[in-house]
């Protein structure tokens, strides 16, 4: 009750002490003090939240900053992206859920460094981690660095194989639009997602783009 009442005062002294907050034992708690970093958009505190020793700390903290496009976030969402899978099986769930926000930490990110490390986790077995990677790829990715793109096509898991298709119209690739616009493709991707793909490619779109 302490800490949703500092979260209400939106204020530099209320920011400090939810620094604090941070490293309470209660999950819950920790969480709500740093959504209210996040959502009061404090910079400052958010790189001190990003060294905390918590993961849940440190992805929230550090896929906040990404949205800002501040370079700072990088190494911490890399660390946490790439993390193995914990030996204990209690650990795996927390593990997955800090693996998938850093991961969506670096598509906001956009840093062509992510490619890298994102091409691997495709393969995961955990699907929401494969439609993850699948996102920040879609994002990392450049018109010279396309070829991860165009090998997730193949993919068996339409996460990834519609979310490349994505991709490669972001960058212009008119040969993947039928794709993008199928009914398969309408059941990964969102109607903006689609729409925003059409008017990439432009003129190269014809009529599908009128239709959106």
């Amino acid at each position: 009750l302490a800490t949703e009442a500092l979260v209400k005062k939106h204020s530099k002294a209320a920011q400090q002490v939810l620094l604090k907050v941070l490293a309470d034992p209660d999950r819950d708690v920790r969480l709500t003090a740093v959504n209210a970093l996040v959502d009061d958009d404090a910079k400052a505190a958010l790189h001190e939240a990003m060294k905390s020793d918590r993961p849940d700390i440190r992805v929230r903290a550090a896929a906040a900053l990404a949205k800002h496009g501040d370079p700072a976030a990088f190494e911490v969402l890399k660390a946490l992206a790439t993390a193995p899978t914990p030996d204990q099986k209690e650990r795996v769930s927390d593990w997955a859920e800090a693996a998938e926000l850093a991961l969506y930490g670096l598509a906001e990110l956009g840093d062509p460094r992510a490619l890298p490390l994102v091409t691997p986790l495709l393969e995961s077995p955990v699907g929401k981690l494969r439609k993850a990677a699948a996102t920040a790829l879609v994002w990392a990715s450049r018109s010279d660095t396309a070829a991860s793109l165009r090998e997730a096509l193949k993919h068996a898991d339409p996460e990834v194989k519609y979310r490349a298709a994505l991709g490669l119209a972001y960058l212009g690739d008119a040969t993947v639009a039928p794709l993008v616009r199928s009914q398969e493709g309408s059941s990964v991707l969102t109607p903006a997602e689609q729409f925003t793909a059409m008017i990439a490619l432009g003129p190269a779109a014809g009529v599908a783009a009128t239709v959106y």
